[in-house]
């Protein structure tokens, strides 16, 4: 690695998907990045009625690898890596 990573935190939804331009250029400039976004519990996700998106499908082709954080069994973060 010639540099820092970079990083960035994102909102379920809009804010998730406003960052793939961020992600792209990242993974075009081989620039290193970690983004967290938000993810909802099965739960919760069915109660809402917009902003949800399968993240994993949007950053799959842009990621390296993503992971889901579960503190205490509940999901809540998802991480993806350039």
């Amino acid at each position: 690695m010639a540099g820092p990573a970079s990083s960035g935190l994102t909102t379920v939804g809009p804010g998730a998907l406003n960052a793939v331009n961020v992600v792209e250029n990242a993974r075009e400039d081989r620039v290193p990045m970690i983004v967290f976004t938000v993810c909802l519990d099965a739960e919760t996700a069915a109660r809402y009625t917009h902003q949800l998106a399968d993240q994993r499908a949007v950053f799959a082709a842009l990621a390296k690898g993503h992971f889901t954080m579960t503190p205490g069994g509940c999901t809540r973060w998802r991480l993806f890596t350039t």
